[in-house]
């Protein structure tokens, strides 16, 4: 039940073909993409896609499944990173970008960044620095970024609030 809240069919379909995906044969890179787009993780969304919605075949993955998380962040970054790793695309709607302070966001070349939250690593590779809110844009593409402190507890309201230094 809890999975077809997160992912229902449509929006599931959706990430993929607007990224002009087919989902049956799908790369790993590009599942992990959509798991990020909607803020499950990469075998959750691997097993949803083979027995819930039953659009990938078992063989397939199988084959998914022997790449790990850890490796395709390090695949995508080129680097190893015990850190999380959100690929952003201008595919990226309807939500915000959620990270954790220490996070690498993968951006298309070009994308500017607005805020003191992020710090810029290289021309496609932004940190998440501290916790607060940011803006990325690149043409008529814009996605909200909320960093929070990886050690927050409270209410979720609250998670992305910059630190103040009066506390």
């Amino acid at each position: 039940f809890a999975a077809a809240l997160l992912m229902p069919k449509l929006a599931v379909m959706n990430a993929f073909v607007t990224r002009n995906w087919d989902v049956a044969s799908c790369s790993a890179e590009q599942v992990f993409v959509v798991a990020g787009a909607l803020g499950v993780g990469y075998t959750t969304l691997v097993g949803y896609l083979e027995g819930t919605l039953r659009i990938v075949a078992p063989s397939h993955a199988a084959k998914l499944r022997k790449t790990s998380p850890k490796a395709l962040r390090a695949r995508l970054l080129g680097a190893d990173t015990p850190a999380g790793v959100v690929v952003v695309d201008t595919a990226w709607q309807g939500r915000p970008v959620d990270v954790s302070v220490g996070d690498a966001l993968l951006v298309p070349a070009g994308t500017s960044a607005a805020g003191e939250a992020l710090d810029r690593v290289s021309a496609t590779v932004l940190h998440a620095r501290a916790p607060g809110a940011a803006q990325l844009s690149s043409g008529t593409w814009t996605a909200e970024v909320r960093c929070m402190r990886p050690d927050f507890t409270g209410l979720a309201e609250y998670r992305h609030l910059e630190a103040s230094d009066d506390v």
